[in-house]
């Protein structure tokens, strides 16, 4: 690990790869509505990876065309199940607002009043509590950031149906539905090795009630999800 250690301050100095891998997991499924983190989203090829011994391959020709002080230049080695080749990020650097947003997902629609600008912001906000000097600091992986940032508009959509009126819910569920469940085609795309679930989450959402929604909302969005702040509503799969 010595030798990781010092290959990983020598890209990026203002991170510390010991505690980096706590940090990473606390935000990496994070969500807009509070950032409650979403468990079963959870995106492992984060630098929590780097902690128990992964190993990074140094750039040689690529160091030339790295654009912002955020990329590291630094790649997840192939053949690792819990990560992939796509390249750690340095969340504390100075320009990482602006190398995120070229991540957005601008394909993907969101509700009327959202943007992914919004969104981008306040996931890179949630880093902000673990740069220095309050602490190390972390490196996500770039497919983490994508997968993520798709992961954030599941809050804003739900809200959206939640409180549409009695007149269009029933269309706007619909919509939402569809919404839902193509994201999650797309996070298995940019991210090949993430949860395994990720099928049983897109039939999900396909067909998802309101019920369902309202209990996923409050569970992963408010943060009701404790046996002492439990969700008002029942979960409906249970």
């Amino acid at each position: 690990m010595d030798d990781l250690e010092e290959m990983l301050r020598a890209s990026a100095p203002s991170v510390s790869v010991e505690g980096a891998g706590v940090a990473a997991r606390e935000v990496a499924s994070a969500v807009v509505k509070g950032y409650r983190p979403r468990l079963r989203r959870l995106t492992p090829r984060t630098v929590a990876i780097v902690a128990v011994c992964a190993v990074l391959i140094p750039v040689t020709a690529a160091a030339g065309v790295l654009h912002f002080t955020a990329e590291t230049g630094q790649y997840g080695k192939p053949g690792f199940t819990e990560n992939d080749t796509s390249q750690y990020i340095n969340m504390c650097a100075s320009d990482i607002n602006s190398y995120v947003a070229t991540l957005e997902p601008q394909t993907s629609p969101l509700p009327p009043g959202v943007t992914w600008d919004e969104l981008a912001t306040k996931f890179v906000n949630i880093f902000r509590a673990d740069c220095p000097p309050q602490g190390p600091g972390s490196l996500t992986q770039v497919s983490g950031i994508k997968v993520d940032l798709l992961a954030s508009s599941a809050c804003p959509w739900e809200n959206w149906v939640l409180m549409a009126p009695p007149s269009s819910q029933a269309a706007d569920l619909t919509r939402v539905d569809g919404v839902l469940a193509n994201n999650q085609v797309t996070e298995h795309q940019v991210d090949l090795h993430g949860t395994p679930s990720w099928q049983q989450l897109r039939d999900q959402y396909a067909v998802a009630s309101l019920a369902f929604l309202n209990y996923d909302y409050q569970d992963n969005c408010l943060g009701r999800n404790t046996a002492a702040n439990p969700p008002t509503v029942p979960d409906p799969n249970q």
